[in-house]
């Protein structure tokens, strides 16, 4: 489990973290034939808690009315190129955590999706808000489409779950969820970080890889990621450039980029 040291001492540095800026509803993010709408609304409940700060994509400035959120979400899709076919619904945290997506905006959101001529919709959100009930309301409200429930597992390696990424995942739980996601028909993937922080560029592959290999077993798609500038290691790896002192971070982040890049090319 995490540790409540960690914990207070990640609320502590939380203090001082800037907000998403004001006036903003949605984050949208384009790459290919995918949209990503994020929803920003408030804090999930691991945020809130000190916990999960891999998943921690920052504090929004409160929960916008509803309607805000579905007048961006129908001007994104209207301005959606033709060649779209999957659309990304997340939220700085978790989109089934109720805390952040009211049941109604929830539901609102899927309704247009549903109409939307886009037939692979997939949800990202954490794994312990993955609920029967939420399953059958998914699959109620989209039902001629193609979905993937999307969840962050990053490694396989509890040391790292319980006291860097403070994530705790419980695999034996975590391999429950996946096969109640697919016993409704949809897509279980999950995201597997490339680059875990204090190891060698092949201690980092390796444990890539074990992750990977344990997605493959359990029947998952896989998505593989480094830092991103919203979590909190993006967070500590953007200081490094602000602080003087983090000079020996920022020569080893671009070394172990470097390096890893060599190691799978020699494979």
């Amino acid at each position: 489990m995490e540790s409540a040291i960690l914990m207070r001492a990640n609320l502590q540095a939380k203090k001082n973290r800037p907000s998403f800026s004001h006036g903003k509803v949605c984050d949208v993010f384009c790459s290919g034939n995918l949209i990503e709408i994020g929803f920003l609304s408030g804090r999930c409940c691991n945020d809130r808690r000190g916990s999960c700060i891999m998943c921690d994509y920052g504090a929004a400035n409160g929960i916008r009315p509803i309607q805000e959120y579905l007048v961006e979400m129908d001007r994104i899709l209207e301005e959606a190129a033709p060649s779209v076919h999957v659309l990304l619904l997340c939220t700085n945290g978790s989109f089934l955590d109720r805390t952040q997506i009211s049941q109604e905006l929830f539901q609102a959101v899927l309704e247009r999706a549903a109409r939307s001529q886009i037939e692979w919709i997939e949800i990202e959100t954490h794994y312990k808000d993955v609920m029967p009930k939420k399953l059958r309301q998914i699959q109620h409200l989209l039902p001629n489409k193609r979905i993937a429930i999307e969840m962050g597992l990053e490694t396989t390696n509890p040391v790292y779950q319980s006291h860097i990424i403070m994530k705790g995942i419980d695999l034996a739980a975590y391999e429950r969820t996946v096969a109640l996601i697919q016993s409704f028909g949809f897509l279980a993937e999950v995201n597997i970080m490339v680059g875990l922080p204090f190891l060698s560029p092949k201690e980092q592959f390796d444990d890539a890889v074990r992750t990977m290999e344990w997605a493959f077993r359990h029947g998952c798609c896989e998505f593989s990621e480094r830092q991103r500038n919203g979590d909190g290691w993006g967070f500590v790896y953007e200081k490094r450039r602000e602080n003087p002192k983090n000079a020996l971070i920022s020569r080893y982040s671009m070394q172990y980029k470097r390096e890893i890049v060599k190691e799978v090319v020699t494979l």
